[in-house]
């Protein structure tokens, strides 16, 4: 068991230090501390290298589009395809089908399909648990979430989420790459006036946007409870799936 440990460590050091770029590398007489943790890290480092080379595939001319399906498991579904505009902006259209409710608001919904790692704090993540297969890693986050998607009166308190809001992040042991993240709440905070949430955890499943592509939230899962003013109580289950990505050239 140990000389397999041994062997699995020698492979993913090798792919890692492949990807960032060296072909050599010496392991004198093998001495190598064998133990989760370092198996653990070995595998998000090729994780992290594989992101980039993906990200890496994309021109800089290129963004991406993609349908997006809201469902607030409350009879509410609607049907939206964002369509990027320039470097950063974008516009999400209805699309109308018999399920949907769409009506014509303009959303201003997050453009949060693209997964890379801008989002996490790298530097301070921990290795915290494993399955049978893969490896869990936990990290602060550095995501601003948008509380309000379909209205633009945004408060300045909505940047203190990144002092409340915790990652983690879910890597296989086999060919290493990432399959999923969570963003979660570690304590109750009021995002806004009037406004208190107890807990927020949002679970992102990732799968390739095609075959070699960028890695992608495929389903998320939304879970918010709260309180707005003293009367009105959030418990809110939302189900969102993306769909139809494509890059287009944009100007």
């Amino acid at each position: 068991m140990k000389e397999t440990s041994k062997k699995t460590l020698i492979y993913l050091l090798s792919l890692v230090l492949t990807n960032l770029g060296f072909v050599q590398y010496s392991f004198a007489n093998n001495n190598i501390e064998i133990n989760t943790n370092n198996l653990a890290r070995l595998a998000l480092e090729a994780a992290v290298a594989d992101v980039t080379q993906r990200l890496a595939e994309i021109k800089p001319n290129m963004r991406l589009s993609y349908v997006k399906k809201k469902n607030d498991n409350n009879g509410t579904i609607r049907v939206y395809k964002f369509t990027p505009i320039g470097i950063s902006n974008g516009e999400w259209t209805a699309v109308h089908t018999e399920i949907t409710d769409n009506n014509t608001e303009t959303k201003t919904w997050d453009n949060d399909a693209l997964f890379s790692l801008d989002a996490f704090d790298l530097v301070n993540v921990k290795f915290i648990s494993e399955t049978a297969k893969s490896w869990l890693f936990e990290s602060p986050s550095l995501v601003e979430l948008n509380f309000d998607g379909e209205k633009t009166d945004q408060t300045k308190e909505e940047g203190a989420v990144s002092t409340v809001l915790q990652a983690e992040l879910e890597v296989t042991k086999k060919n290493p790459h990432f399959i999923s993240f969570r963003l979660y709440t570690i304590k109750p905070f009021a995002p806004q006036f009037m406004v208190k949430l107890s807990k927020i955890n949002i679970h992102n499943v990732l799968n390739e946007a095609w075959k070699n592509g960028p890695l992608i939230t495929t389903l998320q899962t939304e879970e918010v409870k709260g309180s707005i003013g003293f009367f009105v109580s959030l418990d809110e289950n939302i189900t969102v799936i993306n769909s139809g990505f494509k890059l287009i050239e944009i100007d």
